[in-house]
């Protein structure tokens, strides 16, 4: 909850330096109907949801050629569970780097939504997941902060 609230505060705070530069540069003999709090909403949102945004299109442009290496590789990491869905981070020709999110049962009868980074490389033969990190997990008491925020 916490890294959403600090992700939150910090697209505000992003927005409102964009808005006052944008207010700060705008001509003085313009007099029309300016609203700066107009222009600070819209700033906010994009500041919000532009790197959800990103991802999404990496994972689309790159998920799919990527696809059979993470699902080959997930049962390698601690966790309990399947595989929910994936997120493409970054990419290029022969490194990706790629948020898996995977959903587990809990002793107590909960369930946890842990978070891996898988490091992809492709070395002409193919992708192959060469390395990952626990980013979050309930079961194993590991949190760290993710940017973007995910659950």
């Amino acid at each position: 909850m916490l890294p959403a609230i600090a992700y939150t505060l910090a697209a505000f705070v992003v927005a409102a330096i964009l808005t006052c530069g944008y207010t700060l540069t705008r001509p003085i003999h313009k007099k029309d109907d300016y609203k700066s709090w107009r222009v600070m909403l819209l700033l906010f949102v994009l500041c919000f949801t532009g790197p959800y945004l990103y991802l999404e299109v990496l994972t689309a442009w790159h998920g799919k050629e990527l696809d059979h290496a993470i699902k080959e590789a997930f049962p390698e990491v601690p966790c309990t569970g399947t595989l929910m869905y994936y997120k493409v981070r970054s990419f290029s020709d022969t490194s990706a780097t790629v948020m898996a999110v995977g959903n587990e049962k809990l002793d107590w009868g909960g369930t946890d939504h842990p978070q891996y980074k898988l490091t992809l490389e492709n070395k002409g033969k193919g992708w192959k997941v060469t390395s990952y990190n626990v980013w979050n997990s309930e079961r194993l008491n590991i949190e760290t902060y993710v940017f973007p925020v995910y659950w």
